[in-house]
């Protein structure tokens, strides 16, 4: 009787903790409409992926932190969103301050974003045969050129030193216990007279005065 009464306890507490969680999902989804008003059509994809393997390193493009910044989104501009670019999905994502994780956002609805100064498309819309997908970053263009920036985090592991020109950039909360790690790849591409094609970083410096 008291094994059975023990199971009884735990399916209630299971059927508990599932009622919490949904509860927990709508909660959430109520917080998201709310807390973002007009942008609330930003907040209706599904939540950004979590990589719950320790590691060293981020996925983010270039910081962990979300920037403010705008969007235009299915032909609509949204301005004044806190934006950041999953580059080992190639996901971006928009988030609400008081929120703890991102959304990711439809590619095919994403015409265009910016972070910060930082302006990021899609030109395989214009050079569909001479570019991969995702978004690239415009480092330049006056109308003729366009010098783009492609960046990729690829997740991998090894026993390795994984930190700072091993892996590209510098992790300030490196653990060497860790075998886990985001490694970074940059690719540059010149884009000109309906022709894109991959050009050196010394190139690419030279025309946009950056990489």
């Amino acid at each position: 009787m008291k094994s059975f009464c023990s199971g009884i306890a735990i399916i209630s507490l299971c059927l508990c903790l599932s009622e919490s969680a949904f509860a927990q999902e709508d909660t959430d989804y109520g917080v998201y409409m709310q807390t973002t008003k007009k942008n609330a059509v930003l907040f209706r994809g599904k939540r950004a992926f979590n990589y719950n393997l320790r590691h060293n390193g981020h996925c983010f493009w270039s910081t962990k932190e979300y920037l403010p910044g705008s969007v235009k989104y299915n032909s609509k501009l949204y301005e004044d969103v806190y934006l950041n670019f999953d580059a080992s999905r190639g996901e971006v994502l928009v988030k609400s301050p008081e929120l703890l994780s991102g959304i990711v956002l439809v590619d095919e609805f994403v015409d265009y974003f910016v972070i910060g100064d930082s302006r990021f498309e899609r030109p395989q819309a214009s050079f569909k045969k001479s570019s991969p997908e995702g978004f690239y970053e415009v480092l330049f263009d006056d109308g003729t050129t366009t010098i783009y920036k492609k960046v990729i985090k690829t997740f991998t592991s090894n026993t390795n030193y994984n930190n700072g020109a091993a892996i590209g950039y510098d992790d300030p909360d490196y653990d060497s216990s860790l075998i886990y790690f985001f490694q970074y790849t940059a690719k540059y591409y010149s884009a000109k007279d309906g022709v894109m094609k991959k050009i050196g970083k010394g190139k690419a410096r030279k025309i946009s005065g950056r990489i």
